[in-house]
């Protein structure tokens, strides 16, 4: 969890430098930089749902972890549509 913090800030704050190290042009950057902040900012979100996700399943309720996967893509859909 920590390094996925760690992970996150350090891709927001540096999302130029890290495309411009992998040799990105001009036009690239001026597309990719705002991207690659949100890739990296929600890392820990990810982290969360692959942790919930084993929770689950390793409790014995892997069809739990369907419906919170199901109610997150419902709640995704409506924010982002």
């Amino acid at each position: 969890m920590i390094v996925s913090v760690i992970v996150g800030i350090a891709g927001i704050v540096f999302a130029k430098e890290v495309l411009q190290l992998m040799g990105a042009s001009e036009t690239v950057l001026a597309m990719g930089v705002n991207y690659t902040r949100i890739v990296f900012g929600s890392s820990v979100v990810i982290l969360l749902l692959f942790l919930i996700n084993g929770v689950f399943r390793g409790a014995g309720n892997a069809s739990d972890c369907n419906y919170f996967i199901h109610d997150l893509r419902a709640i995704y859909r409506r924010v982002y549509q």
